[in-house]
Order: C-alpha cells, then sequence, then structure tokens
C-alpha cells in the first residue's frame, strides 16, 4: 500500500496546528506536571533529601535557566492568548470555560506566592500586581467609546450611579469587547424580615391604613388592594417586626409604625409598605357621661384623612466595584471603555479601580563585595546595605552561599562570619526585592589561625587590624599554617596530596551525577576528570530512557528536548554535539547546563544549544566502578 504523502494530512491533524482548545488543555497539563515535578524537588529541598547545588542542578536539567515562576507565566500568557482568539470567534459558548481557565490561574499565582522553607530568600516569588482607584467622575449621556490611558491592566471594575432604566459598559480589547456590567434598576433587593429576595414596589398593588394617625387603644385596620391570596402583613417598630394573623393591629406604644406586606407572585415576591403614626391619649367611647350624669354631647366624628399620594420610585441606583467579563483579564494596554445607554439613561463612573502588573527593576549592586580576611578568634561584619541599592525603594534581602566551613549569620542586612578552619573560601551575595534576584560578584574569604593576635572586628581587608602588640596584616598566611594539600580550591593542590591516595581523594571531593532513580551515573573528581562505566557516543540520534542522567532544554511547544544524557543501564555517555576535554578556563553559555563541586568550582558544563561537553579534565571510560 502507498504510504500517505506528508505534504497531504491534513492541519488540524497535526501537532503544530493543534485546535484552541486543546492547546489550552495541553498547557494546563503541562503547567501541572511543572507545579508537581517542581515542588517535589522543593520539598526534598526543605527535608534536606537535596542540598542545594543537587537541587538546582535537577531543576536544570527539567527546565533550564528558567524558574517555574517563568514557566507558569509564560504557559499563562499563551493560554490568555489563545483564550482570546477563542472568546473572538465563540464568545458566549465559552464563557464557563474562560471563567474556570481564570480560576485556575488565580490559583496557580497564589501556590507559587507561597514562601519555599529551605530556598535561598532571592528566588523570584512570582508577577506582582497593585491596585489603584482612579477618581473618573464621568457622565454619559449617549452612547460613547471612550480610550483609556491604562498600562498593563489585568483587571477592571467601575463604581458610579445610573439615572434612568438601562446601561451596558463593556471594554474592548484588540477587538473583542468583555462585559463590564449590565446596570439597570433592581429588580429584586434583599428583605430585611425574612432574608428573601424580594421585588421593587410597582403600581399593581397598594397597601394602606383606614387612618395615618392613631391614638393609643384604636385598631389598626390594614388593607391589600386588589387583594391577594398569598400575601404576609407585617407590622415594623423600631427593631422589632410582628407578623399578623389578619389584617389588623393593636399599637402597644406611641411613634411611628410601618405596615409592609409581601405577596407571592409566580415568579417573584413583591413588598410594599405604608407608613402611620400611634400618640398618645384615649380612645374616645361612645355615650360616654360625667359623675352629674349630665350627658355629654358627642364628639364630632374627625374627617377621614386623605390618603398621602404615594411616593414616585426613586429612579437612581447606585453600583460599587462592578465587573462581569473584566474581574480578571489578560494583561492590556490602553484599552477602549464602551457605553450603551437605553433612552433617557445617564451613566456616571466616579471611580476606576484597576489591578495592573507592577513594573520592578532588581536591585542594583553599588559596589564591589571586598576580600575579608580573619583570624579563628575574629568575626567580620559587612552593611550589605552599603553594597547594594533598590530604585523601586523594595526592601533588598540577603543570603551568602553555603560555605560549610564559614559560619555565617545575616540579621536583615549586617552579614557577620567567622570561621575555625584556615583556608581560603569563595563567597558571593544573593540580593532581591522578592521579585527579581541579583548575585554579587564573588569575593574571598580568608582564614588564619591566630598568631599573638588580640580577638577583634574586622570590617574587610581593606582595614587593618589593631592589636595590642605588633601590627599584623591578616592577608599574610604564614606557610606553616596552610597545608596546600587542604585549600579548598582543588585546582590549587599540587598533584603531591594525591599520590597514593587517589581513590580517597577523589571521593572525598568529587561530584556525581545522579540518575531519576537517586543511583550514581557518573562521576566527576576535582581536576574536571568525567568518569563512566560506558563509552562516549557523540553526535547521537538516539533518545534517552526514562530512568537516565539528562540534560535537556524546553521548545516552544514546553517540550523537553535532551541534548546528553547517561544510560542507567550501560552507563553510556550520549551527546547531541562532541567533548572537549582539558577545557581549563571554562566560560559556560548563557543556557548553559554548569556543574560545580561544593567549593562553587566549575568542573564541566553542557552547552544546551550545541549539545557540546565541555571538561576541565578528561574523559576516563570503561570503569568499572565510579564509587
Amino acid at each position: 500500500m502507498r504510504q500517505a504523502n506528508e505534504s497531504f494530512v491534513v492541519p488540524e491533524n497535526r501537532k503544530g496546528f493543534l485546535r484552541a482548545e486543546d492547546r489550552i488543555k495541553e498547557l494546563e497539563q503541562k503547567k501541572e506536571e511543572i507545579i508537581r515535578s517542581t515542588n517535589e524537588l522543593d520539598e526534598q529541598l526543605r527535608t534536606g533529601e537535596l542540598n542545594y547545588i543537587e537541587h538546582t542542578i535537577l531543576m536544570n536539567e527539567q527546565y533550564g535557566e528558567k524558574s517555574k515562576e517563568e514557566l507558569i507565566k509564560e504557559i499563562r500568557d499563551e493560554i490568555s492568548l489563545l483564550t482570546t482568539q477563542v472568546k473572538s470567534h465563540k464568545k458566549t459558548k465559552l464563557q464557563l470555560s474562560i471563567a474556570g481557565a481564570v480560576i485556575i490561574l488565580v490559583a496557580v499565582i497564589s501556590l507559587f506566592s507561597q514562601y519555599m522553607p529551605g530556598t535561598p530568600t532571592g528566588f523570584v516569588i512570582g508577577t506582582r500586581e497593585i491596585s489603584d482607584i482612579i477618581n473618573y467622575e464621568r457622565t454619559f449621556e449617549h452612547p460613547t467609546e471612550t480610550l483609556l490611558n491604562l498600562t498593563n491592566i489585568t483587571s477592571l471594575r467601575i463604581s458610579g450611579t445610573l439615572d434612568g432604566t438601562r446601561a451596558t459598559v463593556k471594554l474592548r480589547i484588540d477587538g473583542v469587547d468583555y462585559l463590564v456590567g449590565e446596570i439597570k434598576q433592581p429588580a429584586a433587593q434583599e428583605n430585611l424580615i425574612t432574608g428573601l429576595v424580594i421585588a421593587e414596589e410597582t403600581s399593581q398593588y397598594i397597601i394602606a391604613t383606614d387612618k395615618t394617625t392613631y391614638v393609643l387603644g384604636e385598631t389598626v385596620t390594614i388593607t391589600i388592594t386588589p387583594d391577594a391570596a398569598e400575601k404576609s402583613i407585617y407590622v415594623a417598630y423600631g427593631v422589632e417586626t410582628t407578623k399578623l394573623d389578619g389584617n389588623t393591629y393593636a399599637p402597644a406604644v406611641a411613634g411611628e409604625y410601618t405596615a409592609i406586606a409581601l405577596i407571592v407572585l409566580p415568579d417573584d415576591i413583591l413588598r410594599i409598605e405604608t407608613n402611620f403614626t400611634v400618640t398618645q391619649g384615649t380612645a374616645p367611647t361612645a355615650n360616654q357621661t360625667n359623675q352629674t350624669n349630665t350627658t355629654t354631647p358627642e364628639t364630632p366624628a374627625e374627617p377621614e384623612a386623605t390618603p398621602e399620594p404615594e411616593p414616585t420610585p426613586v429612579t437612581t441606583y447606585d453600583f460599587t466595584a462592578l465587573c462581569t467579563e473584566t474581574c480578571n483579564i489578560p494583561e492590556t494596554t490602553n484599552p477602549i471603555l464602551v457605553v450603551e445607554l437605553e433612552a433617557g439613561s445617564k451613566l456616571t463612573i466616579t471611580e476606576i479601580i484597576i489591578t495592573k502588573t507592577k513594573e520592578n527593576s532588581a536591585p542594583e549592586q553599588t559596589k564591589q563585595m571586598p576580600d575579608l580576611a580573619i583570624t579563628t578568634t575574629q568575626t567580620a561584619t559587612l552593611n550589605l546595605d552599603e553594597y547594594f541599592i533598590d530604585n523601586d525603594r523594595d526592601t533588598v534581602q540577603y543570603d551568602i552561599n553555603e560555605i560549610p566551613e564559614i559560619k555565617a549569620q545575616l540579621e536583615q542586612n549586617i552579614l557577620t562570619v567567622s570561621s575555625d578552619n584556615p583556608g581560603v573560601y569563595t563567597a558571593y551575595i544573593y540580593a532581591t526585592d522578592g521579585d527579581k534576584l541579583i548575585i554579587s560578584n564573588t569575593f574571598t574569604i580568608t582564614v588564619t589561625r591566630e598568631i599573638n593576635q588580640t580577638s577583634q572586628t574586622i570590617l574587610s581587608n581593606e582595614t587593618t587590624p589593631i592589636t595590642n602588640e605588633t601590627t599584623m596584616p591578616t592577608t599574610i598566611i604564614p606557610s606553616e599554617t596552610i597545608d596546600p594539600c587542604t585549600s579548598p580550591d582543588p585546582n590549587l593542590r599540587p598533584p603531591s596530596c594525591m599520590e597514593g591516595k587517589e581513590e580517597q581523594y577523589f571521593v572525598l571531593e568529587s561530584v556525581f551525577l545522579k540518575d531519576s532513580s537517586r543511583a550514581n551515573a557518573a562521576r566527576i573528581t576535582p581536576l574536571g576528570n568525567l568518569m563512566i562505566k560506558g563509552v562516549l557516543f557523540e553526535n547521537a540520534t538516539m533518545s534517552p530512557g526514562p530512568a537516565d542522567f539528562k540534560v535537556s532544554y524546553l521548545n516552544e511547544n514546553y517540550e523537553n528536548v535532551p541534548v546528553a544524557w547517561i544510560d542507567s543501564a550501560t552507563g553510556n555517555l550520549y551527546l547531541k554535539g562532541m567533548l572537549h576535554e582539558e577545557d581549563f578556563f571554562l566560560q559556560p553559555t548563557p543556557n548553559a547546563f554548569v556543574i560545580q563541586n561544593k567549593r562553587n568550582i566549575n568542573l564541566a558544563y553542557i552547552d544546551r544549544g550545541t549539545g557540546d561537553l565541555h571538561i576541565k579534565g578528561n574523559l576516563i571510560q570503561m570503569r568499572e566502578s565510579i564509587e
């Protein structure tokens, strides 16, 4: 059978031509996988199963140089774009699904805004958003389209008043109209008596009392015109409300009263009410006589008061922070506000409440971190605020890279270091405003044993220590206090340090590459030699197994594309590119997967763009054991 020509494949059946709805589902699944995987790694870091270097290596293996927040934002932006495209074609059908997607995105943002224990303080938290209330104060009496001078907004709400019957407000973004609100005189309000939702008063029914003013002792008769079969009558006095069994009521005290009726209609509940007054005094009785049996003329009956005309219903409606489809919108700039009015209606927008992404700049380093020199009985103290600044006036938080031999304490911006272990150590500072992170220049911390010195605090090696006896610069390291074989920088140790104890030396100072089961896949010695159990395959065209150690990058479809891996069964090393040995002065590319030892010394890196492996030493193949 002849195979179909690929050029005649229906585009919709090819992966590059996914329907928008299918692509959104795929992105949601990818987002959930990123959340699950990164949460597992963060938990292992928090519990100590991984150290910071291992955590960074595993994160770089899967996601490259991007943080999980950057990955989620990219997915969210693409979902928003696709949702807008779908909305423009099938807006009505997809309103509920769009709202669901927005809710999921808000939950993801909330999840990643939480602090992850055990990570450096400078890790990116997520996109910052700020809210602002704009005093708009504009009245519309005709249909209008207005360009709003707003930038980077992700939400819009309005407050104001409607005089008349109806107004519709929309926000136009890239040709698509999002409903801000359909504003009309409310058909319902909350019943203060029963909590039911009831309709506004209409002229269909009228409630009245037989008089507007009564004296204590008189009975109030309440009538509904026309009579309603399903109704409830109440009398309210102050905060007290009494439900009547019939249509009469005997007031107990003088004051202002309200008669209220709830009438059940086929599709609504109608509330109508009227007021009456009760005064002090007693009600006159017929044939009342005095003590001399003289007949008292009957007091003429007061003419019945004319019922007050029903007040004209108020046609002004206030609304606050109204949004329908604009509570969450794709980030946009200069949208168009569309106002549509029914005849005779007038709309006043008093406030526009917006949420927008904050244009945040990273902290800046204002001067170089100095090298520090102390003895084992001294401390060095630095005020890090003197070396960093944040132009947004955000609070800057600091952290220092982990150096096991150095005791580092951070109290807000004050760094204090001390050590009991002589040596030269490489350090650098993280500085973050909670959104963006920078790393300082590297500097050294030199620790020497005390030689007839008085313990004191050293600010940096720019300051000459003052002693009670003689001046002894702390940067001078007597040869008898330093064993060359204990230098923290492996590249400074002479080869004689390894003679007769290579295996012990390598194991203690090596970096192990682990597969997904945490088994050792390869070992890199302190001198940059890569040891593997199998052999090397360059320009490889195969694919890694699920358990293999691998280095990959994310393509435009958020798929992991492997560039290097080690077969967990055979120990073979596969490279999409070539091997470069004895590259002593390693200069990793920006998108490289870098391998460092715990002293932060670069030993090797894999270029994700070319698939090339650069190592400081040589490749050692066919090792029976790499432990």
